[in-house]
Formats: structure tokens, C-alpha cells, sequence
């Protein structure tokens, strides 16, 4: 854009083949120019050579964006607090995406409820993850649990329980395990627990110490200072994808997942319970 760009296309190279959307800044305005994301396939036919003539027409829509997280409130007058988060927000169906971590985070949230009796249960569940994480950061600046009075986080990100597919000579075959390419990060007091309770989940079965990294909303609630935590997300096949749809996960994937999750909050806990 420094040179005069008028425009730009990014062809996205993901493992499905298919444009993939990209994330956004809180502002929504990374590139002061009409900006298109185009698959490989779509892009063959764009001009490439150094003053051909092109026309370029992108639609924007300037409608002003709003953060609309949901919290919902287990108040026992304990004096610690479960907080158990998700984002709700994503491109096209996202059904992998987010679909497959709302689900767990519903069970996990019942769960709790059923069982985790000595604390209070805070469920958060935010949008805006496409521009810069705005929901958590909208949550976090607004009087949010204090850090003291929090005994766990548990976050839900993105494609935690997806499936895995089989490349095949006429395209790609659904696998009933989960997507591998998903991570467990967690306090370093918690790495012993996650080791056995996500023992033989692919991917899970080898968390690592968040303070080596996060993505997404969970590098917001590290640096905002929590010192229990525990997160899962990952990036599927068919991430950011229009065929992100309810072919890319299954019901028992979330399950699992759930019951994973709460067997690691009732022994984290279970010392002060």
C-alpha cells in the first residue's frame, strides 16, 4: 500500500483448498483500501503481470459493530468463583469452529452446576472474536471477577472438538476421532491433572504451560493476571471456511470434551471443596 495499491487480493493457501477469512482489528480498518480474499482456485483468473488494467468491485458494509457478550450467574455467596468462558462469534456457520465449543461449554456449565457446590459459577460467553477479541476485553474492563476471588477459568476456544478427515484420491472422508490440531494450555500447577484427565484425547493428551503462549481470548485472561486457567482451542481443516458446517464435528466430540473438562475442574477444586 506504501507504493500506491489501490486494492489487494489475498489468496489464501489453508489445507481445505477454500478461501478462508481472515480476523480483524478492534477497528475493522487493518487496510485503508477495498480488500477481497480469494481461494487459489477463484484466483487463477486475476491479472498478475506488472500494468495490466483491472477492475476491482468489493461491497463493505460500514455498519457499526456492537459487543453483545452473555453471562448467566451461579450465586451461592461463596467466596471463590468457577468461571467457565466461550466465544459465540465466527465466519460463516463456523459450526466446527464455534458450534463444536458451544456445546461443550453448555454440558460443561450443567455440570458444574450439578456438581461444584462450594463455589459460585460465573458463564461468559463473548462475540467480537473476529475484531481483536472485543468481547473479553469489553468484559475484562468492566468490574469482572477479581482475580483473588477466582479459584478457575476454563476457556472454550475455537475448534475444540472437530473431527479429523482422511485425504483420499477423490477429495476428503470425515474420521470419527477428533481433529488433532487443537491445544491444552494450562497453569503450570495444573499440567499433572491435565495429563490425566485428557489422557488419549488427540491433541489434549499433551498440554502445555500457558505462560509459553495463548491464543485468542485466553492471551487476554493470562495477561489480565488470573493464575488458574485452563484452555483449549485449535484451527480444523475447514477453519474460517464456508464448509465449516456441521460435517466438520459431532455431538460425542463435544461430550467428551465436557466430561474431560469438569473430571480437571473437580480435582483441581476438590482440595478446597
Amino acid at each position: 500500500m506504501d507504493r500506491g495499491a489501490q486494492a489487494v487480493v489475498l489468496v489464501t493457501h489453508g489445507p481445505s483448498g477454500l478461501a478462508a477469512c481472515l480476523n480483524t482489528g478492534l477497528s475493522g480498518d487493518d487496510f485503508s483500501v477495498p480488500v477481497a480474499i480469494l481461494s487459489p482456485r477463484d484466483a487463477v483468473g486475476i491479472p498478475a503481470l506488472d500494468g495490466c488494467l483491472a477492475t476491482f468491485n468489493v461491497e463493505r458494509d460500514d455498519a457499526p459493530r456492537e459487543v453483545f457478550n452473555v453471562v448467566g450467574r451461579v450465586d451461592r455467596g461463596a467466596d471463590r468463583t468457577l468461571i467457565l468462558s466461550t466465544p459465540r462469534s465466527g465466519w460463516s456457520t463456523c459450526a466446527g469452529e464455534r458450534g463444536s465449543g458451544l456445546a461443550a461449554w453448555l454440558l460443561l456449565i450443567e455440570l458444574a452446576a450439578r456438581s461444584v457446590m462450594d463455589f459460585d459459577i460465573l458463564a461468559l460467553c463473548t462475540t467480537a472474536h473476529e475484531r481483536g477479541y472485543a468481547g473479553i476485553a469489553t468484559h475484562l474492563s468492566r468490574r469482572p471477577t477479581p482475580v483473588d476471588r477466582a479459584a478457575l477459568w476454563v476457556h472454550i476456544g475455537a475448534n475444540a472438538a472437530t473431527l479429523d478427515w482422511r485425504a483420499v484420491p477423490g477429495g476428503l472422508t470425515p474420521l470419527p476421532s477428533a481433529d488433532p490440531q487443537r491445544f491444552l494450555a494450562v497453569s503450570p500447577t495444573l499440567l499433572g491433572v491435565a495429563r490425566d484427565c485428557f489422557a488419549g484425547a488427540p491433541g489434549l493428551e499433551a498440554p502445555y504451560d500457558v505462560s509459553e503462549g495463548a491464543g485468542g481470548e485466553l492471551g487476554d485472561i493470562i495477561e489480565a493476571g488470573y493464575p488458574a486457567v485452563a484452555g483449549v482451542f485449535g484451527a480444523h481443516r475447514f477453519h474460517h471456511t464456508e464448509a465449516d458446517d456441521l460435517s466438520c464435528t459431532s455431538a460425542d466430540l463435544s461430550v467428551d470434551l465436557a466430561e474431560r473438562m469438569i473430571r480437571l475442574i473437580r480435582s483441581t477444586l476438590s482440595p478446597v471443596t
